[in-house]
């Protein structure tokens, strides 16, 4: 079976995207519907195998991961996904956690271990959470991309402001005040 979307259910912008891999389908369906009214764009994946295979060829803003499945653990997930992608909060789950687990779990970097049943309360804020940090990481990125497409411009128009403003679409005054915001320095 392919990873599904499951259909967002709240309000608000889904543009980040959370991925419950689980071999349950109540929990697919439950974590996947919260996470979709806490603003996230929910993905399932039914089972471990699925859950590689999907990170093998994507990525995901967030990952919701059972500890214990019959095909793959959620440890041996969570290893793929922190190869693939350093940064990805990563949420273990389980209805038997161990000290091992925790402490292995510890060792790949694991944001959160929660028990099953769920603690909504605490999910919701760890979601909230993690999604302040997102749109910090996503306005750190813009920034950094905003910078670079001006220092580029002012290499190709050596050092022009007013050329360079033309350019960007930006009045001087704009332009100088980015200038200054990203403390770059121009002839």
């Amino acid at each position: 079976m392919a990873a599904m979307q499951i259909a967002a259910a709240g309000p608000g912008r889904h543009d980040l995207t959370l991925v419950v891999v689980d071999d349950d389908p109540a929990v697919l369906d439950v974590v996947g519907r919260f996470a979709a009214r806490a603003g996230f764009q929910p993905v399932a994946c039914a089972g471990g195998m699925e859950g590689l295979s999907y990170f093998a060829r994507r990525r995901a803003d967030v990952a919701v991961v059972d500890l214990r499945m019959p095909d793959v653990d959620g440890i041996e997930v969570a290893r793929a996904i922190r190869a693939a992608d350093e940064a990805c909060p990563i949420i273990l789950i389980s209805g038997a956690a161990t000290i091992d687990s925790a402490i292995e779990a510890g060792k790949l970097g694991v944001r959160d271990y929660l028990t099953k049943p769920l603690d909504f309360a605490r999910f919701e804020a760890l979601l909230a959470s993690i999604r302040g940090q997102a749109a910090g990481r996503h306005d750190e990125s813009l920034a950094s991309m905003e910078r670079r497409r001006i220092e580029e411009v002012l290499h190709r128009t050596d050092g022009n402001k007013a050329a360079a403003a033309k350019i960007l679409g930006l009045s001087r005054r704009a332009l100088y005040r980015r200038l200054e915001r990203y403390g770059i320095k121009a002839n």
